[in-house]
């Protein structure tokens, strides 16, 4: 009698997390002034999250920003990076509405 070994070999793949992606929404700065915003949207990943914005801030938001062009690096806990830029535009004539007497 001839026995036959059949070896059945399953490879199990852990799932993997979606990559690692951020977007960054915001608001103008005021008549040229430090008044502009902006916040990193992380998407995927693996948290906790960290932040790296080109003006040295290590948080999901920045304000009191001045017009110009701001860039964001998100690291997530298994060191993958996503960057992203926003420009903070300059709005010179803001419109108040004034409500009162």
């Amino acid at each position: 009698m001839v026995l036959r070994i059949l070896f059945l070999v399953m490879v199990f793949s852990p799932q993997l997390a979606n990559a690692i992606t951020v977007s960054i929404d915001g608001g103008p700065a005021l008549c040229g002034n430090p008044t502009g915003y902006a916040i990193a949207n992380v998407f995927g990943g693996t948290p906790p999250y960290s932040y790296q914005w080109s003006n040295g801030a290590t948080t999901d938001t920045i304000i009191g920003l001045w017009p110009g062009l701001y860039s964001v690096t998100v690291t997530d806990a298994v060191l993958d990076q996503a960057s992203a830029q926003f420009t903070v535009l300059d709005d010179p004539n803001p419109v108040l509405n004034y409500f009162g007497s």
